[in-house]
């Protein structure tokens, strides 16, 4: 061993250590030895590169844990890194709030610069770390102007008319890459602001209006910011605010946000301006719509309007709204092949809510036809359908509830099935606890091979409910000739009760029925959620032995493997769409259903 060289030292108690945890431990041991000959350093000797990413570590620190923050903001600050060497600071994205946008938090970066005159220095001379501005703080906000030079800058705004909006655009319109405005109660004015002004670098706009009594009405002067997006803003959000000429030419527009507050008034009559919007966002990519409330009668908006093709669209989410508004936007547009279409937590406000026979592009129609793999779960005039098929990208998505108990339940998700026409559904999963839902159902999904029916007694607490709900499965799939689901070939009964909810007697029955109709089962398994004692699971032994005489290949019995896990599919995390703004929780995609394997939203 040469004489200069220190002999390697296992660090006590680092054996059972991973490789990187090991390699910190043998570090701080080196550094440890070392420091009787390592001359002492202040911290301010680290070159500006490293000082540089330091400050990036503390920025990023600083976001990610606030409270208002979290994994859209961690996943979508990351994906840019791995993209870009660009500065946290330079790709903060603000989360949507009923108050506004959040703002950057600069408590840290300004800890930073009251380190040592070296720290403060380096952190002077680099602009980027300045271009997040806000005017919360007057004498901050022109320090920020100053600090960022002529880097490109992201503002928000708070405001109660465009006075201040107006002076910014003026002096720092040729370098505003981001403009949030929030907009409290207009205060009247006789003299309007002049809002012409050139933004070349503007990606993204975000106006919202926190006025709960009405809309803010954009009206001629005030269309100028909006006229500022045709240059080529990637994102545009309007949040309770609705322009009042719909001449946007968005053509580079990939990101759309639109928002009605929570007033149904809002949107009263958005369907007349919404198709001459869309129409001019070829390259749109994600859109977003938020309590959508049609207020205007279905005769009062024109039959003969041609659908809108979004031929570049890859997700849509219509939340929070009502399902006629939802599904009269669809009518109005011509879908791609590989869309994610979210229509989530709608409410069905009228008896004859899916009466009317809406009429769907061929476009979508196709689309729809794609599909082979569909879930149903309803409970509670609650209802959850997910369908989707081979393609990654590609789904429909239906959640919506109903309090009126004038409405069908069962008549009315029929029709809604009836209104999205999944020919090709060849992999059915339900959970349900109507009558009669199954009979209607099973017609619209001829080419279904696999069956997976789970019964939660939970969810049917009344005496002899999960019984009847089982034995109207059983006579659905045993009557007629030809029976319902003729191709079926696997049957799956997963449930959380005791065996005798089954109704054991008419289920042997019934797949006996099948056989000697022509339409045998090839596959039928029992998956239980818990074990059960020696007499429960004999008699379930025993019917799988009374079945396997019926049953072409094989006749299981399962326990907690999870065949009827309604877990979401990672297809409905889009981090994409969230990158201009984080939704708020209760507007992104979470199953709220009370199965295992669900995480509600709340």
């Amino acid at each position: 061993m040469p004489a200069n060289s220190c002999p390697t030292v296992q660090p006590e108690g680092t054996s059972d250590l991973d490789p990187a945890e090991s390699g910190v431990a043998k570090t701080s041991l080196q550094i440890s030895n070392s420091s009787s000959i390592m001359p002492t350093r202040t911290i301010d000797w680290f070159p500006p590169e490293i000082l540089l990413s330091i400050f990036e570590c503390v920025i990023h620190l600083d976001l990610v844990g606030d409270d208002g923050y979290g994994e859209a903001q961690r996943r979508c600050m990351g994906h840019a890194r791995m993209v870009s060497r660009t500065l946290y600071s330079s790709i903060y994205v603000p989360a949507i709030t009923p108050y506004g946008l959040t703002r950057f938090p600069t408590h840290a970066l300004h800890g930073l610069t009251h380190v040592c005159k070296r720290w403060r220095e380096v952190a002077l001379n680099c602009p980027t770390l300045w271009t997040n501005i806000d005017n919360r703080v007057p004498a901050q906000m022109d320090a920020f102007f100053v600090r960022s030079r002529a880097a490109p800058i992201s503002i928000n705004l708070i405001s109660r008319n465009f006075g201040d909006l107006a002076s910014i655009m003026y002096r720092h319109g040729s370098r505003i890459k981001r403009l949030d405005v929030t907009v409290h109660k207009m205060v009247p004015s006789s003299r309007q602001p002049r809002l012409r002004c050139a933004v070349p670098l503007l990606e993204c706009l975000t106006m919202v209006s926190t006025d709960n009594e009405a809309p803010l009405r954009l009206h001629d002067n005030a269309m100028a910011i909006l006229d500022a997006c045709n240059f080529g803003v990637k994102a545009l959000a309007l949040i309770n605010v609705i322009p009042s000429v719909p001449r946007l030419a968005l053509t580079q527009l990939t990101h759309l946000y639109l928002s009605g507050g929570s007033r149904t008034a809002v949107w009263g009559d958005a369907m007349h301006y919404l198709p001459a919007i869309l129409a001019h966002t070829p390259a749109l990519q994600h859109l977003h719509i938020s309590n959508l409330r049609q207020r205007t009668t279905q005769a009062d908006i024109s039959d003969a309007m041609q659908p809108v093709a979004l031929p570049a669209l890859r997700s849509l989410t219509c939340s929070k709204g009502w399902v006629t508004s939802a599904l009269r936007l669809l009518e109005l547009l011509e879908l791609p092949e590989n869309v994610l279409v979210r229509l989530d937590s709608l409410e069905c406000q009228s008896p004859n809510t899916v009466i009317r026979s809406y009429a769907l592009s061929p476009q979508t129609l196709a689309w729809l036809s794609s599909f082979t793999y569909l879930e149903v779960m309803s409970h509670n005039h609650d209802t959850l359908l997910i369908a989707h098929g081979s393609r990654p990208h590609s789904g429909l998505w239906i959640q919506a509830m109903c309090h009126n108990l004038m409405v069908d339940w069962v008549q009315w998700l029929t029709q809604l099935t009836t209104m999205f026409p999944l020919p090709s559904v060849t992999s059915l999963k339900i959970s349900w606890h109507d009558e009669d839902l199954v009979r209607s159902l099973f017609r619209q999904f001829p080419l279904v091979t696999e069956l997976v029916a789970y019964f939660n007694h939970e969810w049917m607490p009344g005496e002899g409910d999960c019984e009847r709900v089982a034995s109207d499965l059983y006579a659905t799939l045993s009557e007629g000739n030809p029976p319902s689901c003729p191709r079926l070939e696997t049957l799956i009964l997963s449930y959380d009760a005791i065996p005798t909810a089954l109704c054991i007697p008419q289920l042997v029955d019934a797949i006996a029925l099948r056989k000697a109709l022509g339409y045998p089962l090839r596959r039928f398994t029992i998956d239980t959620g818990h074990q059960h004692c020696k007499s429960e699971e004999d008699e379930l032994q025993s019917t799988l032995r009374r079945v396997k005489a019926h049953v072409l290949e094989s006749s299981d019995l399962s326990c907690g493997t999870g065949a009827f896990e309604f877990k979401m599919d990672e297809r409905w995390t889009i981090p994409e769409a969230e990158r201009w703004w984080q939704l708020p929780n209760d507007e992104k995609a979470a199953n709220v259903f009370p199965i295992y394997g669900f995480e509600p939203r709340w």
